[in-house]
């Protein structure tokens, strides 16, 4: 690719990826640290008016602005990184789209069994420390079998917690919340899991 375009490519993928995190990030700021607060103030009446007007439009920004960080960040890493060529600590060392393929199903795979974990094991605590494990098991077979470099692997960790937390926002929170909201506007409380696991 020419340097030039390469060059272009790479700071608008970067700005963007600033952007939308910026939007992603804000959003969850918003939901913690204003909406939780406030909606346990509501009474029911105003509850039925207010969250079924705000909610959609708070969380449409949400999800998107984690989709376009995330999908940012894969195609600027798989710039940056694979195509490149500086993944490796040796640039020679291996095939890099080869590797490409390899960590893109080590996400989906990672947040099927991160998944599948959070929903077993009720202690919090110990179901973090298990995928703590595995993440580290993936670090070490990237860095050991793969030949990752430093900076490579440390951006992968960035990659696959991102992974997490933007699949968390499409198939846990957004789901939840749509229920929540039909629930509320529906005048009924919803389901405390609900609203535990939609948190």
């Amino acid at each position: 690719m020419n340097p030039e375009v390469n060059n272009v490519i790479q700071l608008l993928l970067r700005w963007a990826h600033i952007v939308a995190g910026i939007l992603w990030i804000g959003h969850l700021y918003f939901f913690n640290f204003v909406n939780g607060l406030v909606a346990k103030a509501l009474d029911g009446p105003t509850k039925k008016a207010v969250v079924p007007e705000l909610m959609p439009r708070a969380l449409y920004w949400f999800r998107w602005g984690a989709a376009w960080t995330w999908i940012t960040g894969i195609l600027l890493g798989g710039l940056i990184y694979y195509h490149g060529r500086v993944v490796f600590e040796d640039p020679n060392a291996g095939n890099p789209w080869l590797w490409l393929a390899i960590v893109l199903v080590i996400l989906i795979v990672g947040f099927v069994v991160y998944n599948a974990i959070m929903k077993a094991i009720k202690n919090v605590v110990v179901a973090n420390a298990i995928c703590l494990l595995l993440l580290a098991g993936v670090y070490l077979l990237l860095e050991y079998y793969g030949k990752f470099s430093g900076r490579s692997l440390y951006l992968h960790v960035g990659v696959i917690l991102g992974t997490i937390m933007a699949l968390n926002v499409w198939m846990v929170i957004w789901p939840s919340q749509r229920k929540i909201i039909a629930a509320t506007a529906a005048g009924t409380p919803p389901d405390a899991n609900l609203v535990a696991l939609a948190g």
